[in-house]
């Protein structure tokens, strides 16, 4: 139906639904009549270059299928005349991410991926102390930007009766979770969530030094690209100086880790209810710029 829709506004349209470099797909180089593109940042690795504008003739808008822009060269934009439009108010994708976050929290906590990577052993009576979880309520969730994804962690961390600290650019007034420099929100918590819009400062945020802070009954769960270092905290847990690390990554590379690290592609957003709410926003974004 929203394809049809889209159809409507008299704009051809093609679909790319896998990774790749935008300007390796043949229709978009081959003539120069006016382009508009919705990108799913995901699908680009976060990345839209100078050298992937100028493969693309008649390029005229950049819709970002979420509500972070940081990842276009926008300078290159305004140069030529290119508009770029970031959707907006995406509570559906605030909370689609936030419960990924907390089904990763909740499985770390378990060692479900542990218990996966040894091909879920069934001799109870020897292997249960090995693979015995933490409880999580009554734990403290430190979260480490307190944006539109922190706060809605926040609220089921609290739902499950977690505490919760927070480091964020400015304290936050309005609610009664405990403000922590960073480097304290490491050593503090049981449970980290960075959750900063990634951006050539935030990448820099969390080097291996500060990640080193965290305590070895921790969990970190990083639901927001690039913000940690993955090879650090997965060689961390298997040599058992952390509980637990879930992030994103490639697609097929869960069974390159071993011990209590989830490493499955970035899913957070795929829910029915978040792609038609960003679709519908998207279409209307669009049928304006026709």
């Amino acid at each position: 139906a929203q394809v049809a829709e889209l159809r409507a506004t008299g704009a051809e349209l093609h679909i790319i639904n896998q990774k790749c470099k935008i300007a390796d797909f043949e229709p978009i180089k081959s003539s120069e009549t006016l382009k508009i593109l919705c990108i799913n940042p995901d699908f680009v690795d976060w990345e839209f270059t100078t050298d992937d504008y100028k493969g693309i003739p008649g390029l005229k808008v950049i819709i970002s299928s979420s509500d972070n822009i940081s990842w276009l060269d926008t300078s290159y934009a305004n140069d030529h005349g290119i508009q770029y439009v970031a959707l907006e108010n995406l509570t559906s994708e605030y909370a689609a991410v936030a419960e990924y976050a907390t089904t990763i929290m909740m499985s770390l906590a378990r060692q479900i991926p542990l218990l996966s990577h040894d091909n879920f052993p069934l001799d109870y009576a020897h292997d249960f102390v090995k693979y015995q979880g933490i409880d999580i309520a009554g734990k403290t969730a430190g979260i480490i930007g307190l944006g539109n994804i922190g706060g809605a962690i926040t609220k089921r961390c609290r739902g499950l009766g977690m505490n919760v600290v927070y480091w964020s650019r400015n304290e936050k007034t309005g609610n009664d979770y405990e403000y922590r420099e960073i480097d304290d929100l490491l050593r503090e918590a049981d449970v980290i969530f960075p959750t900063l819009k990634p951006n050539s400062e935030t990448r820099r945020m969390l080097p291996n030094d500060k990640l080193g802070l965290i305590k070895q009954e921790a969990i970190v769960v990083s639901v927001v690209s690039e913000l940690v270092d993955s090879s650090y905290l997965a060689k961390r847990v298997a040599d058992k100086k952390l509980f637990g690390f879930g992030f994103g990554a490639d697609p097929n590379t869960f069974s390159d880790y071993s011990g209590n690290v989830w490493a499955i592609p970035d899913y957070a957003w795929a829910t029915k209810n978040n792609m038609r709410a960003s679709y519908d926003q998207f279409i209307e974004k669009t049928s304006t710029s026709v």
